[in-house]
């Protein structure tokens, strides 16, 4: 995981959570510690 949030917000010794949840433990604790959320979006063109 990035930046190492994985020893933020979920146990090191195992992985019982889903990737929804761990996403939700990351954004409270971005919303609790005033990190910016990072967004990253790709725009794809479509050509015929």
């Amino acid at each position: 995981m990035h930046k190492g949030f994985n020893k933020i917000i979920h146990r090191t010794d195992r992985c019982d959570l889903s990737l929804f949840q761990l996403g939700l433990r990351l954004l409270d604790y971005f919303l609790d510690h005033d990190i910016p959320i990072p967004v990253y979006f790709h725009v794809y063109s479509v050509t015929t």
